[in-house]
């Protein structure tokens, strides 16, 4: 009998340390695991700020652009503003001319 209790004593020693040597495996695989989804997660942060970085001097650049083509259109409209008043001063000065040929 004590023998059969030696054993049993025995088998459920060795299936305790088998447990726990199955238990240290676990443990390391999922903190491998999450040591790697840790890191996928710090990539993916630094992915995302570096997006947003790029995006905000792309919009810099377009916001930059357009400044300058509203700048230059408002000049070219400037531009356009004075001809048309010289124009107009030139009709009027060729139309005075044509009035007083005629009176002569």
């Amino acid at each position: 009998q004590v023998s059969q209790e030696q054993h049993t004593h025995r088998s459920a020693a060795a299936e305790l340390d088998a447990s726990r040597e199955q238990a240290k495996q676990m443990t390391a695989r999922l903190e491998k695991a999450q040591s790697e989804l840790e890191e996928q997660r710090a990539s993916t942060e630094a992915l995302a700020r570096k997006r947003s970085i790029m995006a905000a001097e792309a919009k810099s650049s377009v916001e930059e652009k357009l400044s300058e083509a509203n700048a230059a259109r408002e000049e070219l409209q400037g531009q356009v503003s004075q001809e048309q008043h010289a124009h107009r001063s030139a009709a009027a000065e060729m139309d005075a001319s044509r009035e007083q040929a005629k009176q002569m």
